[in-house]
């Protein structure tokens, strides 16, 4: 990337932001600065990413329900012997 790099270069390393030289970085920097579309997408790329993420644990939290109501009822059969105590 020399110079302002284009909108498609920006997300084509969206990713790979570490790897980037520090000319590199600015110049991406100063693109999303000036580019409201780019910012805009951006934006909804993470918004997307957040929502998917939260799908993600929520669907491995309700996969392993079964075995969630198992350890809370062991807890709880637990607590019973030591209050009884």
């Amino acid at each position: 990337m020399f110079g302002i790099p284009t909108c498609k270069e920006v997300f084509e390393k969206r990713h790979q932001s570490e790897e980037l030289s520090t000319i590199g970085k600015l110049s991406r920097h100063f693109h999303m600065a000036i580019c409201k579309n780019c910012r805009n997408f951006d934006e909804s790329m993470k918004l997307i990413e957040a929502k998917m993420k939260y799908s993600l644990r929520a669907k491995s939290m309700q996969d392993h329900s079964k075995e969630i109501n198992e350890v809370k009822s062991h807890i709880k059969v637990e607590i019973k012997k030591y209050s009884t105590k």
